[in-house]
């Protein structure tokens, strides 16, 4: 929500990470203890529109978590969100940058635990594209994705999807995010896109890239 947005945002500002952490325990550790009551006395499962108003405690908890680089902790907080709020592309994109973080971060961990980490945020990065592709945010999503494929040192599969994301028109009805209020993802893309070609000695089609999209 709104509200917990400003309250996050001045946590930052003021350098009260910390302390906005422990005020959000708080809240979810109330919230568990509530769960386990109502079990107990066998009221039953909490109704739906209680649940959704944790998302945002859920979200901002798990934010803040990232910001500390705590992404195992932020995860769970992101994926009780997701698991809550499977329609909400906000909480899919933020489960899924975390995902990546932590897949890149693991440690002394088997391979496969990594992939299935690397599985699951790109997987959590498509579904977030696609919900917001059906708000008329096609871009956004194509780009989000090409860049969590970026990171992970997937370029094969990234290059495809700057280059999609490049090939939309700025005035595509069906892409609605060519507004002042957003990013440049075009510029964006067309950055990454050339610092590919040219990390692979293609500076030639990088400098093309540039030329075309980002001047």
């Amino acid at each position: 929500s709104e509200a917990w947005r400003l309250y996050s945002h001045a946590a930052v500002q003021s350098g009260q990470v910390s302390r906005c952490l422990r005020v959000l325990a708080k809240i979810t550790q109330s919230h568990r203890q509530q769960d386990e009551k109502r079990r107990a006395a066998g009221d039953g499962d909490i109704d739906d529109d209680e649940m959704r108003r944790r998302v945002p405690v859920l979200l901002t908890a798990g934010l803040m978590n990232a910001l500390q680089g705590s992404w195992g902790v932020a995860l769970a907080d992101l994926m009780h969100a997701v698991a809550i709020e499977p329609e909400d592309p906000a909480a899919s994109l933020a489960a899924g940058v975390a995902a990546l973080h932590h897949a890149s971060g693991v440690k002394n961990a088997a391979d496969e635990v990594r992939h299935a980490w690397v599985l699951r945020a790109v997987a959590l990065l498509q579904k977030a594209g696609r919900l917001r592709a059906a708000q008329g945010h096609a871009r956004e999503g194509e780009y989000n994705l090409a860049r969590g494929l970026h990171q992970l040192g997937l370029v094969h599969l990234a290059v495809p999807l700057y280059e999609r994301c490049l090939a939309r028109d700025d005035d595509d009805p069906a892409d609605a995010d060519a507004d002042a209020s957003s990013p440049n993802l075009k510029w964006e893309a067309a950055r990454n896109l050339s610092s590919i070609f040219k990390a692979s000695g293609a500076p030639e089609l990088a400098r093309e890239v540039l030329k075309k999209h980002a001047t």
